[in-house]
């Protein structure tokens, strides 16, 4: 039993390590799993229609997201709320998705939203 609990105690150190030493501070990683969420729960042709949570139109480069949509999707899927203020001062230094800038976007819908942009994933496990 004492082995068991001691490699149970070395990995959860291990995992410490990681994120601590490089990746993503906690909150971003949160933002990005429920990005990622969200937008795998979206039908197929919501991004054409304009009414995906990513307003990029080109969504195979680029990922934007504006925060107060998120806020509601977020709520609307009944996950927990995350600190808009903390996440703000945290989101240019997201390591997993390079921050780009936070413009005003011309979404697929024709509306132009301010969103926060980042480079999309260049492995097979992207988000639309």
């Amino acid at each position: 039993d004492w082995v068991k609990s001691t490699l149970k105690f070395v990995d959860s150190m291990a995992l410490n390590r990681q994120v601590t030493a490089g990746g993503d501070h906690p909150l971003i990683a949160e933002f990005w799993e429920k990005v990622d969420f969200l937008i795998r729960g979206e039908d197929a042709d919501r991004h054409e229609k304009g009414t995906s949570l990513n307003k990029s139109r080109k969504p195979d480069e680029l990922i934007a997201i504006n925060l107060p949509h998120f806020e509601q999707a977020v709520s609307k899927a009944q996950l927990r709320p995350l600190d808009m203020n903390q996440l703000k001062r945290l989101l240019r230094n997201s390591q997993s998705r390079q921050f780009i800038d936070t413009r005003n976007v011309n979404s697929p819908s024709g509306k132009t939203f301010p969103c926060w942009v980042f480079e999309q994933p260049k492995s097979d496990e992207r988000i639309i």
